[in-house]
């Protein structure tokens, strides 16, 4: 089943956004110190290059205002009349 079976319709295409840190620091601290699986299929050169970005990013964040990081889960809710 999914949205195109007949008698279905898509009522919410994206699901919630949870905080996950509080700011960056704390965000690049959680990914360079605990293994994350859902990014097992990057290669080690696209992995590096992701925590070089993260890295920059988290020099330029004022250590006064961090920006929440937050993750969006992927959420389909399906209703049938």
């Amino acid at each position: 089943m999914n949205a195109a079976t007949p008698g279905w319709s898509t009522i919410c295409p994206t699901g919630p956004a949870r905080p996950v840190t509080r700011g960056l620091r704390d965000f690049h601290e959680r990914m360079t110190t605990r293994p994350q699986s859902k990014f097992a299929r990057l290669t080690e050169a696209e992995s590096a290059a992701g925590l070089r970005r993260l890295a920059a990013d988290t020099r330029a964040e004022p250590a006064d205002r961090p920006s929440p990081v937050v993750e969006r889960y992927g959420v389909l809710v399906l209703t049938r009349p």
